[in-house]
């Protein structure tokens, strides 16, 4: 049994963790990384196409708009560690970063490999030392204050510890979820996990017809409990099960949750440039151009090709039926269905095949300062363990950056007992 000891141990070796342990380190504390898998940041390195979305220009108060209800405990940390803090700090590790499309930001070179990379690169700089495969299992609090860490064939006592064990979702890069059942073990409330940034189920049998199909510059909406309406505009992809894509995977957690209760109508505007009375006026000149031609013709002026057979099938009209007769009903069905091409979502993936955990450690039990337990002194949490989930864009990644930068600093500054 290999015995360590440290003054912060951190308990998982992604993002957030490696920050945190930096932090800690350069705040004079011995720190020790313990990471379960056989190297850090594997789930990093998939992120944003393995190009890593790092975070996003918008301004503080849209920027936490992105995460729901639960931004505003980001508030303080954002106040003292945003996007150009990031910026700055990656440079200063050697990750260029430059703006792109929707004010995202990559880094210049070398992908998300690059930053995984320069992340471990600067833990070891500042004295850190990492224990790979080492996966903690338990987690206890001694009546001295200080803590033990422990798993198959090593055991660990620490003054500090910092839990940065990301989610429960892409269980192959190392996200078990075991962070959660440590908080519990120490009396934290973990509130209920679902997937966030993930796929839709939907109940239409022409799914596989459409399969690989991706619509650009469309609008996905649906109803909140029959009252707001959501809107979400970009690409929807079509998979032989449902769909995903851009404007599907930000509204995918809150669709997952009312989906769970029932059905639920989703609808695709199919053409959001136009108002209704100039897509009508559109319809009307390609028909009436069309003449002889087919319907199913003429709609592959204005539709993906592949699209067109179902399309045809849902506004009841007949292929080869000559366009210039389109009787005025069907004309209007088709019209109908370009601004609300409806589909019946009944759930989503599992929570592994999400791209983030949505849910985790309650965070009315987290100092929003230091990151620190109020239940239990000297435990902090960080990143996506904690119930903070955003959009796509660069914001989970920028919360768990902040996060683990708040964490380190309080866990190495701390007074130790």
């Amino acid at each position: 049994m290999e015995t360590l000891s440290a003054g912060v141990a951190v308990v998982g070796a992604g993002p957030a963790g490696m920050t945190a342990a930096g932090r800690a380190a350069s705040s004079g504390a011995d720190v020790l990384l313990l990471e379960g898998g056989d190297k850090p940041g594997r789930k990093l390195v998939l992120t944003g196409r393995k190009r890593c979305n790092l975070t996003n220009t918008l301004p503080l108060d849209e920027f936490l708009q992105a995460y729901g209800r639960n931004g505003r405990f980001l508030r303080n940390a954002y106040s003292r560690f945003f996007s150009a803090e990031l910026a700055a700090f990656l440079s200063e590790i050697g990750v260029d970063t430059a703006r792109e499309r929707g004010g995202r930001i990559y880094p210049v070179r070398g992908g998300a490999e690059g930053v995984r990379m320069a992340l471990r690169t600067y833990a070891e700089s500042t004295g850190t030392r990492i224990r790979l495969n080492r996966r903690v299992r338990r987690l206890t609090r001694k009546d001295d204050g200080t803590f033990l860490l422990g798993g198959d064939v090593f055991r660990v006592k620490a003054v500090r510890v910092i839990l940065a064990t990301g989610g429960a979702s892409w269980p192959q890069t190392g996200s078990r979820g075991d962070g959660y059942a440590l908080a519990r073990s120490l009396g934290h409330t973990v509130e209920t996990l679902h997937p966030a940034l993930v796929p839709l189920r939907c109940a239409e049998g022409f799914l596989p017809r459409l399969k690989g199909l991706r619509l650009r510059n469309v609008r996905l909406s649906y109803c909140r409990r029959g009252k707001k309406r959501s809107e979400f505009f970009g690409e929807v992809h079509f998979t032989d099960f449902g769909i995903s894509g851009p404007a599907v995977f930000p509204a995918s957690g809150e669709i997952g949750e009312l989906a769970a209760k029932g059905p639920l109508e989703v609808k695709v505007n199919l053409k959001p440039a136009l108002e209704r009375s100039t897509l009508e006026a559109r319809l009307l000149r390609e028909f009436s151009a069309g003449g002889a031609e087919a319907l199913s013709t003429v709609l592959e002026r204005l539709l993906p090709r592949q699209l067109v057979p179902v399309f045809l099938e849902r506004a009841g009209a007949t292929a080869g039926a000559p366009a210039a007769e389109t009787p005025r009903a069907t004309r209007k069905s088709i019209l109908s269905l370009l601004q609300a091409f409806p589909l019946t979502v009944t759930g989503t993936l599992p929570l592994e095949r999400g791209m983030v955990t949505a849910g985790g450690v309650r965070l009315t039990e987290v100092d929003p300062a230091t990151m620190e337990s109020r239940i239990v002194p000297g435990l902090y949490f960080c990143g996506e363990l904690l119930d903070i989930d955003g959009t796509t864009g660069g914001f989970n990644l920028q919360a768990a950056f902040s996060t683990g930068t708040l964490a380190g600093e309080a866990a190495g500054r701390g007074q130790y007992p």
